[in-house]
């Protein structure tokens, strides 16, 4: 096994050479002083590009192309030296290599060489050379005034070729002319080439990838944009119960915006760069800061950061008008559309206008529907909790709990469970809400586990709370926690920030939404700097109270 050797931080490339049978490795360099024997070249120590030539008779030869110098090296396996073809402004020499892979199936190499001077300019052509040694000129291809003039390049067949000039365009070579293929790409800069078994042909490079239909000759791109969860810092999640799609707030960079979508299989960008594989992102922001599925409808609504509410229905966008800044967006189950303002504001759409609704205090936590009461919801701010169907009205602000300091303490989010019950978050813990009773329970910790500055995020199917704990500096507890009330337990996060493969990316959880599939239930979440995660919670997890004490066999983690 041969590899090109570029070298790194200041360490020389060259040639590495791997035998499997004697578990040998062999290196050859240059530099201060020729390194490997072999007559390599002392004036060559950076490699980019390496093929290899069949010979004959049997044997191989082994060219590389400087990147330190205008020379190539080659190698025959029969004498086992390397020569050194130093360019010179002479016909024939050889210039470089045109790409990574110059051999094609007929063993024909395909390299730059010296023909001659247009006035000043030097000239020069793109040849083969046979595997019995002999040259041949085809014909050339029209490339730019670019320098290197080929940025990509693929040898392949019977002395076929595939060529990416510096403006991207594809150049495929047939045994006698060149077809022009088209730009794959505009503002992309090409890095190799390919064709599959249909005859399509593939390009690559800084801009993502394209494939060109064998069939219609048309360039399709493929980009992070339009194939991925292209966020680390999705604001918020959203899943649609009836057909378990995910939607989550996702940037994807500057005139991007905006949204993307996951069916289970693929990911479905919805923003300016989806190249017909997605859904136009036509607002003037890149942030989407909040959305929800509606199932109701079928349809998805969402604020466009400053721009108000507005609704996709699979085939276009309708605007809901609405409040410019939404911290939170969910539908009741009578199908109305709430959205929480950052500061004092709660309203509901019901048909085509918006009620508001009392909502004392600013920070816009949560927004969550009631999993009993018809029509109703949980909102949550820095200073009061509410539960409300827009008529009906509980609500507790952050005076009427004496464990909290009015001059200091504040309300985080809240997670509603069935008939009343609600768990509160606050900067000294835990709040058992219930809304039926008018009471409240206050826990400074639960099962063991300080709750000091907990952040309730959903209340599951099997009556367990799940909450997230966040201490990035200090030695306590870090990461999503749960409390089946009677027993706590939590999946930890690494405590300064790093990747943790396995088990959950990241401490801080901005949104947590759960699904319901066969043997249990899913959690859904966006840990902030690490994209989204997902647990999967068998219905048999907590069938022995865990007495053995271990969650980490139960972890996984879906990038």
């Amino acid at each position: 096994v041969w590899f090109a050797l570029i070298g790194f931080g200041g360490d020389l490339g060259g040639v590495i050479r791997h035998t499997p049978a004697t578990s040998d490795w062999h290196y050859w360099s240059g530099g201060l002083a020729s390194q490997g024997g072999n007559n390599w070249p002392q004036l060559v120590w950076l490699v980019r590009r390496l093929s290899i030539q069949p010979k004959p008779g049997g044997g191989y030869i082994v060219w590389a192309d400087s990147e330190n110098s205008s020379a190539l090296v080659s190698f025959d396996s029969t004498t086992e030296l390397w020569t050194h073809h130093e360019f010179s402004f002479t016909p024939g020499a050889l210039l470089d290599m045109p790409g990574k892979d110059c051999v094609d199936a007929s063993g024909n190499f395909w390299a730059r060489r010296f023909v001659g001077f247009s006035g000043p300019t030097p000239i020069y052509s793109l040849d083969y050379r046979t595997p019995a040694g002999n040259w041949v000129v085809p014909a050339q291809p029209a490339l730019p005034a670019f320098d290197p003039p080929i940025w990509a390049f693929r040898a392949y067949g019977d002395g076929e070729a595939l060529l990416a000039d510096g403006l991207s365009r594809v150049w495929h070579f047939d045994g006698a002319v060149w077809e022009d293929f088209g730009v794959w790409g505009a503002g992309t800069s090409s890095d190799d080439l390919a064709i599959d078994s249909a005859g399509n042909v593939w390009a690559t490079g800084t801009g993502g990838a394209a494939k060109r239909d064998a069939v219609t000759g048309v360039w399709q791109r493929y980009r992070v944009t339009n194939t991925s969860q292209y966020d680390l810092f999705n604001q918020d999640l959203a899943l649609d119960p009836s057909t378990g799609d995910l939607y989550a707030c996702a940037n994807a960079g500057p005139g991007a915006g905006g949204v993307t979508q996951f069916d289970g299989s693929r990911w479905t960008g919805w923003n300016a760069l989806h190249y017909g594989l997605g859904v136009d992102w036509s607002f003037p922001t890149d942030n989407c800061q909040a959305i929800a599925a509606r199932p109701a409808s079928g349809e998805v609504a969402l604020n466009p950061m400053f721009n108000g509410i507005h609704q996709w229905n699979g085939a276009s966008w309708s605007d809901l008008a609405g409040m410019n800044q939404s911290r939170g967006l969910v539908e009741d189950s009578a199908g109305r559309l709430w959205s929480l303002g950052l500061a004092y504001s709660l309203s509901y759409l019901d048909g085509g206008s918006w009620t508001s609704v009392a909502n004392d205090g600013a920070g816009g936590n949560s927004l969550r529907r009631d999993p009993t009461r018809p029509a109703t919801v949980w909102a949550a701010n820095v200073a009061e909790v509410t539960r409300t169907d827009g008529t009906y009205r509980y609500s507790r602000d952050y005076t009427q709990f004496p464990e909290l300091d009015t001059q200091s303490d504040l309300f985080n989010t809240v997670a509603p469970a069935p008939d009343g019950i609600a768990w509160l978050g606050s900067t000294q813990g835990l709040f058992r809400l219930d809304a039926n009773a008018g009471t409240y329970q206050y826990f400074a910790a639960l099962g063991g586990l300080s709750t000091i500055g907990a952040i309730p995020l959903a209340v599951t199917p099997d009556g367990r709370l799940w909450f997230n704990l966040f201490d990035p500096n200090g030695t306590g507890p870090h990461g999503l926690a749960w409390f089946d009330g009677q027993t706590a337990g939590i999946y930890s996060a690494p405590r300064n920030g790093g990747p943790q493969w396995g088990g959950l990316p990241h401490a801080q959880i901005a949104d947590l939404e759960v699904r319901t599939v066969a043997g249990g239930y899913e959690l859904w979440m966006s840990c902030l700097s690490r994209g989204i995660a997902v647990l999967f919670v068998p219905t048999s997890l907590f069938s022995d109270g865990f007495e053995g004490g271990g969650t980490a066999p139960w972890s996984a983690t879906v990038p």
